[in-house]
């Protein structure tokens, strides 16, 4: 009698993945400090920055508010060239600026716009402040919006 082994066999799955063309993608980029750029995925509908670790990017200092403002996208993910962003104030405390203008509510952003969080300067800096007594050194958070290059022309 033949005995009946079970079917190991299996599919290796497609591991491959496209990497995203820069030319293609919105992401924000530190001014006066070096950091990585933040990518603005495409198939995200809201990205929220703020102080906690439950924001899709945290930007840890006591001027950012724990849920600051979000990055919303209008457009289809299937087709980067329809892509918009804008961002929305979520009450925070110091305010988001625009360009160094305290702004309320929602705007559409643009290439090469500022977006500061809780601070109206150009670039980020560090801040000295005293908390308790104790000289505490803090950065702020400025970034530079870019836009796909493809779309500008």
């Amino acid at each position: 009698m033949a005995e009946k082994y079970p079917d190991l066999s299996f599919q290796i799955p497609d591991l491959s993945f496209q990497v995203p063309d820069p030319d293609r993608m919105w992401y924000l980029e530190r001014e006066g400090v070096e950091e990585v750029r933040y990518v603005l995925n495409n198939v995200m509908d809201k990205i929220r920055i703020g102080r906690t670790h439950d924001n899709d990017k945290v930007c840890k200092e006591s001027h950012v508010s724990l849920k600051h403002l979000e990055l919303i996208r209008q457009g289809s993910p299937q087709d980067w060239r329809t892509i918009q962003w804008s961002v929305k104030n979520l009450s925070s405390t110091n305010g988001t600026f625009l360009n160094c203008v305290r702004m309320e509510g929602s705007r559409t952003l643009q290439h090469n716009d500022l977006l500061g969080l809780g601070n109206p300067n150009p670039q980020s800096i560090t801040v000295s402040n005293t908390v308790k007594g104790e000289n505490i050194q803090e950065q702020t958070f400025v970034y530079r919006v870019k836009a796909p290059l493809l779309t500008l022309l």
